[in-house]
């Protein structure tokens, strides 16, 4: 096509295209919004009877987004580009003259990734519903959650250091489980010829001592986010108000439901969502199970008279890291399966009965399940569940473990939003310039360092240099990169020609991020893809 005199190619799915400029540079143009801004008539809550109510122009913006998000998730083709295009209307339709327009969407706040992607469930009919499901296999198998999940991540991220919106965090949590069980999955399960020219002689992940440690850090990751679970639930980011929201919950009276949703999408707490969602409790009782598993190989391990000194080593510091965990693996995975159970019960006793045949509830289940993982407000169907949390599960599992190594462990490694206490000192700041300025400080410093999704350790883009024995520093090269152009993810670009089973396991686990989004390798000081 020609555009201006010049000619571009147009992307498949019909929202951008790449043109050659007079500069001879390559350059990208994305569809643009002309259905008005926060300044047009078209937004003034008082002009009832414009063309296009302010309802009107956000639904036709959704039913777009859905057509072309839904036409390229089934041709099999890349929609980097249409989420490109929806930041535009997410700026527009976050605007406080858009959100007091459309107060009548939702009750916190105006969510363009809620109701696109639950739109596209419905297209697709994503099956989100896994409450009667034991094993786990077809939950990590499901492509559409990774499909409406890595949607939500790339919606809600705002840029390095700056907090995502409630949905994307569900979302981002979820993926990065979702993928520390696949990585521990694939090492358990491969074997790999240790030499190229004898293809008969493998050796499996579990005995290669750079593979061990990888997963080293996705364990240490996971049994973090367990830790993190339950301190969000125990020490919330506001006490103050959270004894307040949850004060008729340990008297046994009637739950304020509508409180309850309001704090936990003013703090951006998504404890009680991760719980209650079928599809996370599954990731998280499947890495509990696996948990178990590789406590007993870091000690069986250890015991092995015949394992060379690094796998001893590295076996020993994976069993170090199982053996002292703050929340026991065996006594968080009963603590899952009392919430499936209360959940189940609630279902039945909602006239919703179990079973995946068609008329015997599915869609209504798939419905609030899906309301739940997308970062909507918690159903009143689950009310007593949510009750029975605080009341007697929640205490049953604060017997088994220590508050106070809880409230003060390091969370740094998870890259998860920090509460206010943590970054004040475990003192309270009732000025709020003060707070606000302690927050920029401790963003901005998050912002120079990453988390590595692939071996879970802190790094700095475009600092860090390349390993080298008897090289001076200035002639050292620095560090290369992926970073991933939907979700911005991090990880170092590794390839240790001499370890096939360290290749195989990069090759088999590390080819797309884990949202499903393409890499770019980021070469010098480079830091953004």
């Amino acid at each position: 096509m020609r555009y201006a005199g010049l000619i571009g190619v147009l992307s498949p799915t019909g929202v951008s295209y790449i043109y050659n400029g007079a500069d001879g540079k390559l350059r990208w143009k994305g569809l643009e919004y002309h259905g008005g801004g926060q300044d047009d008539c078209k937004f003034s809550c008082t002009n009832v009877d414009a063309l296009l109510t302010p309802r009107a122009l956000y639904l036709t913006a959704i039913a777009g987004l859905n057509l072309s998000f839904s036409t390229a998730i089934m041709s099999g083709a890349s929609y980097d580009d249409i989420i490109a295009v929806s930041g535009q209307l997410k700026q527009l339709f976050s605007s406080k003259n858009a959100i007091a327009c459309f107060s009548i969407l939702r009750a916190n706040e105006l969510d363009l990734s809620y109701d696109v992607i639950s739109e596209i469930s419905k297209t697709l009919k994503f099956h989100l519903d896994y409450t009667e499901d034991a094993h786990h296999e077809t939950l990590i198998r499901n492509p559409s959650i990774q499909v409406a999940l890595g949607i939500i991540n790339a919606f809600g991220y705002n840029g390095d250091g700056r907090p995502r919106s409630f949905a994307s965090l569900i979302a981002w949590i979820t993926l990065h489980l979702r993928h520390s069980i696949i990585l521990i999955t694939v090492v358990h399960n491969m074997k790999v010829p240790l030499n190229p020219n004898n293809p008969e002689h493998k050796i499996t992940g579990l005995e290669d001592a750079d593979v061990v440690r990888v997963i080293t850090g996705s364990i240490k990751w996971s049994l973090d986010l367990i830790a993190w679970i339950v301190d969000s639930l125990l020490h919330p980011n506001d006490p103050s108000e959270f004894d307040e929201t949850f004060n008729l919950l340990t008297k046994s009276e009637p739950l304020d439901l509508t409180g309850l949703n309001n704090y936990l999408f003013r703090t951006n707490n998504v404890a009680l969502h991760l719980l209650l969602a079928s599809p996370m409790r599954g990731f998280l009782a499947a890495i509990c199970r696996r948990l178990a598993h590789f406590d007993y190989m870091a000690r069986r391990g250890m015991q092995n008279l015949g394992v060379n000194p690094g796998l001893r080593s590295a076996y020993m510091t994976l069993a170090t890291l199982t053996s002292g965990t703050i929340i026991p693996t065996k006594k968080f995975e009963d603590f899952l399966n009392s919430i499936a159970a209360n959940c189940k019960e609630c279902y039945q006793n909602a006239g919703i009965p179990a079973g995946k045949a068609p008329g015997t509830g599915e869609l209504t289940r798939n419905a609030v399940e899906q309301q739940i993982l997308f970062g909507g407000q918690l159903p009143e169907l689950l009310s007593s569940a949510i009750t029975k949390i605080f009341q007697e599960d929640l205490p049953l599992l604060k017997q088994e473990i220590d508050p106070g190594q809880l409230f003060f462990h390091d969370f740094s490694t998870l890259s998860l939003p920090a509460k206010d206490v943590e970054i004040q000192g475990f003192g309270r700041v009732k000025d709020e310039e003060t707070m606000r300025r302690k927050r920029e400080v401790y963003e901005g410093r998050r912002v120079r360092k990453s988390v590595d999704v692939f071996s879970r350790k802190e790094v700095e883009l475009g600092r860090e240099l390349e390993n080298g024995e008897g090289v001076k520093d200035e002639e050292r090269q620095p560090k290369r990169w992926r970073r991933c152009v939907r979700c911005a993810a991090v990880m170092e670009d590794v390839l240790l020609k001499d370890n096939l089973p360290f290749q195989y396991l990069v090759g088999q686990s590390m080819r797309r991020c884990i949202c499903n989004g393409t890499w770019d390798t980021l070469t010098g000081r480079r830091t953004v893809a």
